[in-house]
């Protein structure tokens, strides 16, 4: 739910280095404003909320709406729901546990009276059509559409009597007429992930390392076991293609491939093809073709070509499309397709998180009706949260509005097997590349971690519209939050909501202090008692990565091009890093039991709590990120008045961090810097804030909105207290209750403080940091002295920017 701009073949990547090689100089040429035209596609867009209604008239225990698809002209979607037990079903149940073997069996039935699953059947308008219910000893495990708009029922079955499961698929018409059983042979271990309906009315049954095909009386026609297949098996023209993973020894993807399957044989023929890089997850559309979709829009692929043609682009639509449902992909007409996509929301009633079912189909326009308005593109990694998604789309939709946003996600080009530094390298490159040339975006969102972007040459310094007429008020916001974000005075991205990060430490063992430099770190560090440890173990990349993002700064001059990696300062990160961290990290070691299963030591786990050492005075630092005032009064609790926040060491010996949750920032090149800073400004106020930063789980820059969210939290915490008290059954589910802190205004006020002194950012440079986590490799191993290590980052790094 949290959008984070931290932690985000080989031939791609000495493609995209080279390019950032070449001496790369600002362009003349301007971003060019593009207006919508009539005969730009764009597709009518209706969206419904599949609901499922239990019965009014029962008090419900417990209510999941479950699985979902689409099966020719309509939406199915699967439920349980628990009403309420009679006094005697409670005692029945109470009593379950000196049950006899015997009895159990009386015991199921007599609870399906109370229980009630199956499925419903809706248009696309959200209107139910019609009902199946299951009974209780059967299980909807999922759900799929066959190839005559029929669904296929995935169950679970349970013998009550001899306590056997089997399983079989139920064939319905979208009129609830139960057509057809198929059962899947007893012991077989096939968990289908896709199912598919072949020509001849057989089955094919896909799963991670096994694909099964059935006849129409549960008759296994064929078995393929492959360690490679991951699930999907697709439908195009009048063959049949199985998709395979393959993966490097750490367990990460290292491509993916396809090969025809031969339904005859169940077993793969031809050479196995590699798709090509820019296809994501390929899916049968339910017209014999395949698509792939990703955060730009739907393709259709040609897998004897691997070519691509897009059928559709998110910005010809007016529709969020976060949290889509690729596998539910069907193509209804020539003109019309449909999906489904989920959103978790809050209850405005219970306050719980509710998951969300939503139809969305759509259908060609003959004509744009936005034509005449100017284009305002965004640029993302990755699909952008879906509250900013819901923003978008009011916008594009708003009467009056004499611009429209289209949205560009970069994220969708790579292979698999790359590393997130990798990733992270890549792309900014290639952003930075389009954005020197002119030819990028307007808008970029959640780029502030890349701070190769941060100059007047990219981007536009934003104070001069904060500070203008159609501004923001710095009384009403956390100013200090905005001053961090400033680089030589320059606010270039906009943080809309942020969270705080740093060291807690015990006042007692490291003095009063916010910040502190390399050398006072090492001279404090160095004199603890014995018995007590700096910081839990941390691998060097990860303690490196937090030492070098909350000063990256400090090291680079973005302005005049310069870097200082062979100074002192760089040196002595480099050395506690190597001090402190550690080669790997592993897991406290088991002993095993005669089963060969792990023995887990909870005393000994304990005693390596993080959280039990800072109490008992042994831990002297914990890295932390907060951002909620429930985390915030956790972390106050471990030490009560002892504990104090502090930033990471750092050239300046600055405090606390701010870490970016979500921000914004205009292109220098664009044409519409106004326009875009009038659709950035609405997320600055008040009830804006509140939304946004509630659904990211972070914290807003605009304080009446900060103290909204505490408030909320108070309350949260005060009624989940006063319920645990009144009945201790109420929370029987959750771990926590008997020990979870309570929360007051003073919190409140001492987390506000907190944010207050934040005085820098975390931020990073992706093509840098790689060659930092490079060259500093031979250096934690020993095989290289800190000034030769220092020496080559300097040299390599100063290249880099040099030439950008």
């Amino acid at each position: 739910m949290r959008v984070k701009c931290k932690r985000i073949l080989a031939l791609l990547l000495i493609i995209c280095l080279s390019i950032t090689s070449v001496s790369c100089h600002k362009s003349t040429k301007k971003n060019t404003s593009e207006t919508v035209k009539e005969q730009d596609p764009f597709f009518q867009t209706t969206v419904k909320e599949i609901r499922i209604e239990p019965e009014i008239d029962r008090k419900i225990q417990y209510f999941e709406q479950r699985h979902a698809t689409i099966a020719g002209n309509s939406v199915i979607a699967s439920y349980e729901v628990l009403y309420e037990y009679s006094p005697e079903m409670n005692k029945m149940l109470n009593d379950f546990y000196d049950t006899t073997v015997q009895q159990i069996g009386e015991v199921m039935r007599k609870v399906q009276e109370f229980y009630e699953r199956g499925l419903v059947i809706f248009d696309f308008d959200g209107n139910p059509l019609s009902k199946i219910e299951l009974p209780y000893n059967s299980e909807v495990v999922n759900l799929f559409p066959d190839r005559d708009g029929d669904i296929i029922c995935l169950v679970e079955h349970m013998d009550f009597e001899t306590l056997e499961y089997w399983r079989e698929l139920l064939i319905y018409s979208t009129e609830g007429l139960l057509k057809e059983t198929v059962k899947i042979p007893e012991g077989s271990l096939i968990n289908p992930q896709h199912i598919l309906v072949t020509a001849d009315g057989s089955y094919i049954l896909s799963d991670y390392s096994m694909i099964m095909i059935l006849s129409h009386s549960g008759e296994v026609l064929g078995q393929l076991e492959d360690p490679e297949l991951n699930g999907s098996v697709v439908e195009a023209g009048d063959k049949y293609y199985a998709l395979l993973s393959s993966f490097l020894d750490n367990g990460q993807a290292e491509s993916i491939s396809f090969s025809e399957l031969d339904i005859k044989t169940c077993s793969l023929k031809g050479e196995k093809r590699k798709l090509d890089t820019d296809i994501g997850d390929v899916v049968s559309g339910g017209d014999g073709k395949c698509y792939t979709i990703d955060g730009n829009g739907i393709h259709r692929v040609d897998l004897s070509t691997g070519s691509l043609e897009e059928i559709l682009n998110w910005n010809s639509t007016d529709v969020n499309y976060y949290n889509y449902d690729p596998n539910s992909f069907r193509i209804i007409s020539e003109n019309k397709s449909a999906f489904l996509r989920s959103a978790a929301e809050t209850d405005k009633v219970t306050g719980d998180m509710i998951e969300k079912t939503y139809a969305v189909s759509l259908s060609k326009a003959d004509k744009n009706p936005h034509a005449g308005k100017k284009y305002i593109a965004i640029g993302t990694i990755g699909i952008p949260s879906n509250d900013l998604l819901d923003y978008i789309v009011a916008y594009n939709t708003e009467e009056g509005n004499t611009s429209r946003i289209r949205v560009k996600d970069y994220n969708t080009v790579l292979a698999p097997d790359l590393s997130f530094s990798q990733r992270q390298t890549i792309l900014s490159d290639k952003v930075y590349e389009e954005m020197i040339s002119g030819k990028g975006p307007d808008i970029l969102v959640d780029f502030s971690c890349f701070s190769q972007f941060n100059s007047e040459e990219i981007l536009v310094d934003l104070n001069k519209y904060v500070d203008g007429p159609n501004g923001l008020n710095r009384t009403e916001y956390f100013d200090n939050i905005l001053s961090a974000f400033e680089n030589k005075e320059k606010l270039y991205q906009i943080p809309v909501c942020f969270d705080i990060r740093g060291l807690l430490g015990n006042r007692d063992l490291i003095g009063e202090r916010s910040g502190w430099t390399y050398s006072e770190f090492s001279g404090i560090v160095e004199n603890l008692p014995s018995d007590v440890k700096v910081m839990k173990e941390m691998e060097y990349g990860e303690l490196l990565e937090r030492m070098l993002s909350d000063a990256m700064l400090d090291f680079i001059d973005y302005t005049k091009k310069n870097v200082f990696f062979d100074g002192d300062e760089f040196r002595q990160l480099l050395t506690i890093t190597k001090e402190y961290g550690t080669d790997s990290v592993d897991d406290e070691p088991h002993n095993y039991d005669g089963n060969g299963l792990p023995d887990f030591n909870i005393e000994e786990e304990s005693r390596n709590d993080p959280t039990k050492l800072m109490k008992d005075g042994k831990l002297a630092l914990m890295p932390i990120e907060i951002y909620n005032l429930y985390q915030f009064a956790e972390y106050r609790s471990i030490l009560k008045n002892n504990g104090i926040y502090i930033g990471m060491p750092s050239p300046s010996g600055a405090g606390v961090s701010a870490m970016p949750a979500l921000t914004l920032a205009i292109s220098s090149f664009s044409e519409n810097k106004d326009e875009a800073w009038t659709f950035i400004r609405r997320l600055f106020d008040e009830d804006s804030q509140y939304t946004y930063t509630s659904s990211l789980g972070s914290i807003p820059l605009h304080r009446k909105a900060f103290d909204r969210i505490c408030d909320d939290t108070i309350e949260d915490n005060r009624y989940l207290i006063e319920q645990f008290e009144h009945d201790q059954t109420f929370f029987s589910f959750l771990p926590f209750p008997e020990t979870m802190v309570r929360i007051d205004q003073e919190d409140a006020k001492a987390f506000k403080a907190l944010i207050e002194r934040a005085s820098t950012i975390m931020s990073t440079d992706p093509s840098v940091f790689q060659i930092v986590e490079e060259e500093t490799a031979p250096f934690f191993r020993g095989e290289k002295s800190v000034e030769d290590v220092c020496r080559i980052i300097q040299q390599r790094a100063a290249e880099v920017i040099s030439k950008r």
